[in-house]
């Protein structure tokens, strides 16, 4: 992925994944990055049970 201040590139379907994660966190904040992983299954929560996504998105989001 490559990305500047108003152009992001990327090829293949992971990548193109990562780019549009990177673009919601650009946009709407390091949360909702996170929300948007929890929901597809994605990244740290990929092949981890709900307990254990739900501990690690409360470790990287203390306030919620």
């Amino acid at each position: 992925m490559d990305s500047s201040d108003k152009i992001i590139t990327s090829g293949g379907i992971s990548a193109g994944i990562d780019m549009s994660l990177h673009v919601v966190e650009r946009l709407l904040g390091q949360q909702t990055r996170a929300m948007v992983e929890e929901e597809m299954e994605y990244g740290p929560f990929a092949s981890a049970t709900r307990e254990v996504r739900e501990k690690t998105f409360e470790r990287m989001n203390p306030i919620a």
